[in-house]
């Protein structure tokens, strides 16, 4: 019996010594991956800012939550937005997010954009069909 247990004893310590380098290896991946998270999101954020300082951004949180800010001013570590109910500015570290800003186009624009592809399609779906049916088209 001592035996036995000396046996899965020792195998337990060479499974511990061997999955060890591995749990550091992952570890320093993941901080790898979460740092180049962090840069694409600055460099998101940043655009953002200087394109578009009006358009409207939707930002994740890593809690969970998400809001609709307007981004003012892109920094080092954390940029500052304006809250679109309240128009409270506000100051959130790149970390502090999961994801790139996703910008939010407004819903005139979206309707718009809608409406012209529609036509396009209203206009082009026929042609295209006439073209193939008379041999325009081989």
């Amino acid at each position: 019996m001592k035996r036995l247990l000396a046996i899965v004893a020792a195998v337990g310590a060479f499974a511990a010594y061997v999955a060890l380098p591995v749990a550091a290896q992952t570890a320093s991946d993941s901080m790898a991956s979460k740092d180049s998270l962090v840069l694409h999101v600055k460099a998101q954020v940043t655009k953002a800012a200087k394109r578009q300082p009006r358009d409207h951004v939707l930002i994740r949180f890593q809690d969970g939550s998400q809001i609709t800010v307007r981004i003012l001013q892109a920094g080092d570590k954390d940029f500052v937005l304006e809250e679109s109910d309240n128009k409270q500015q506000r100051t959130i570290a790149y970390t502090e997010l999961v994801a790139t800003p996703k910008r939010m186009q407004p819903s005139s624009k979206q309707t718009a954009t809608k409406v012209g592809q529609n036509a396009v399609y209203l206009v082009l779906l026929p042609l295209i069909t006439i073209a193939g049916t008379f041999g325009a088209v081989d």
